[in-house]
């Protein structure tokens, strides 16, 4: 974790690669599920800034980047009863097409982009595993290794994105994942 933290710095404060650096950002609704050991159903939004570190074509580039979401559980069976949970994955990303670069808004009806992260979530860790009926969680945080995918599309002259992500629990959440699925608008 504290090497991934030390590359990010790096590459955020290298002035060697200042020139090539542009931001970009969305915001959109989504949903989280989580599965086996990680127990989450939750709806909320999603806030993703951007930071173009490499530009590696005309229409694309490497980027480093964040999906910031908060969410709402919709699952009423947490023993502490707070129904917001958060999403902050850190992932470093190719982007190609639309919105992969400024000039990709006028020059591309179409684009996406994949990557690979970490993620760190909360999701819910069963107390009882033994009550048949139902059992109640507690919160916790899960961490892990994430990949994230995405297609980019205009409406009208407006662009849009669609994003999946899908994390693997590791520590207490071991074998269980969350995934979530978001709807973005683009600002170009």
């Amino acid at each position: 974790m504290k090497k991934l933290l030390l590359l990010i710095f790096i590459i955020f404060s290298s002035n060697l690669i200042n020139a090539q650096q542009t931001f970009s950002h969305a915001i959109g609704a989504t949903g989280f599920l989580g599965t086996r050991n990680a127990n989450l159903h939750a709806v909320g939004i999603t806030y993703s800034p951007r930071l173009n570190i490499f530009k590696t074509g005309e229409s694309s580039t490497i980027s480093v980047g964040t999906n910031l979401g908060i969410g709402y559980n919709l699952k009423n069976n947490f023993a502490d009863k707070n129904p917001i949970t958060f999403h902050i994955p850190i992932s470093i990303d190719f982007n190609f097409g639309l919105a992969s670069t400024k000039a990709s808004f006028t020059k591309n009806k179409s684009g996406g982009f994949f990557g690979l992260g970490y993620s760190f979530e909360q999701a819910g860790l069963s107390l009882d595993e033994n009550n048949i009926e139902e059992d109640t969680f507690v919160k916790e945080n899960i961490n892990g290794p994430m990949v994230n995918l995405g297609y980019q599309f205009k409406i009208a002259s407006q662009a849009f994105g669609i994003r999946a992500s899908y994390l693997y629990g590791i520590g207490d959440f071991e074998g269980g994942y969350l995934t979530s699925l978001t709807l973005q608008y683009i600002f170009d």
